[in-house]
């Protein structure tokens, strides 16, 4: 904030510096034009925390300005704090280029978010084709969990392509799974943007694709029995089976999980690396990653043992799974 905005002819002004502390300076109007050239301004925004209001003598001064008065308090008290613009999403929005640039800053923030669920293809390919439709669902006005529907109903449509076994028809539904799970990143990216995350928006979430995941077992399963190297057999059959079983069982310890991670009072009970262990499985759970690899053994023709290996690999996740959980599940026994 420019020191001159808080009033012509100040006296004092209050300079926000590069860093976490703010301090308190006296000027004088003569040498202000002076002066500015040297003053550290950071950005032109200021967030000032509510209880600034309730700085006595604020509202009652007279002939000076009252947020001069009040800021000048709180830097003394160190109730102000600088932020750097850059590091924290500041972007200007003047100007008749100003609300295309904050809206491309908002959108390559959702891409490129750190620390987060998402994997590599997610990150570097996912998302970069969801924020278009990200656009284009803003201006429709869709809420998250329209697009949420949307992106199932796209996944279960995939699903069925994978029943015939022929190649072709295998390839169709694995591009079509790969838009459902571009779909899929465009819910969450709205309902950041327009602030309507709720409980049950992750919930859908979750089910949602856990859905589509046991069609697209079930879908290849059946495609193998139809056509390929275990045609008539009862092998992709029983792979199938097990994959979905564990896909339901790998369900219903991710909500005993998520359960036990919003009770601060048991999540203390386990240790540090037991929690470690369930944040990683939880962030992996989620995981979109693999349907680049169901495109790929759809166009290699090798989807029989890309069922084999979800068949063998969602047990592995399932025990780890409970081995993490193993003390509550034994409380709950």
């Amino acid at each position: 904030m420019r020191p001159e905005a808080l009033e012509g002819g100040a006296t004092s002004a209050v300079l926000f510096q590069d860093g976490s502390h703010a301090s308190t300076l006296g000027t004088h109007s003569d040498s202000s034009a002076r002066s500015e050239s040297r003053l550290p301004i950071v950005g032109d925004l200021l967030v000032l925390p509510g209880r600034l209001l309730g700085i006595s003598g604020m509202l009652q001064a007279s002939g000076t300005n009252p947020l001069r008065l009040a800021l000048e308090q709180a830097a003394v008290e160190g109730m102000v704090h600088a932020i750097p613009g850059q590091s924290h999403g500041f972007r200007d929005v003047r100007g008749p280029n100003g609300p295309r640039l904050a809206e491309q800053t908002l959108v390559r923030s959702l891409q490129s978010m750190k620390g987060g669920l998402d994997g590599i293809v997610d990150r570097y390919f996912n998302r970069k084709c969801s924020g278009p439709l990200t656009r284009l669902f803003l201006q429709l006005r869709w809420t998250p969990n329209a697009i949420t529907i949307v992106s199932m109903m796209i996944g279960l449509v995939s699903a069925g392509f994978f029943f015939p076994g022929s190649w072709e028809f295998a390839l169709i539904g694995a591009l079509l799974f790969q838009v459902s799970v571009i779909i899929d990143c465009c819910d969450g990216e709205v309902a950041r943007l327009t602030f309507s995350e709720s409980k049950f928006g992750q919930e859908l979430d979750i089910w949602a694709d856990n859905i589509v995941h046991i069609a697209i077992f079930a879908g290849i399963a059946c495609g193998a029995y139809l056509q390929g190297p275990w045609e008539q057999t009862h092998l992709p059959l029983i792979l199938g089976a097990s994959a979905v079983l564990a896909n339901v069982v790998s369900l219903l310890l991710v909500n005993i999980a998520r359960q036990l991670r919003s009770r601060p009072r048991d999540t203390q009970r386990l240790s540090k690396r037991e929690r470690q262990q369930i944040e990683f499985l939880l962030g992996n759970v989620a995981n979109r990653d693999f349907s680049v690899v169901v495109l790929i053994c759809a166009g290699l023709g090798v989807l029989h043992w890309f069922l084999a290996l979800a068949a063998i690999g969602s047990w592995f996740f399932v025990m780890s799974m409970a081995w993490c959980l193993r003390r509550n599940l034994v409380s709950r026994v």
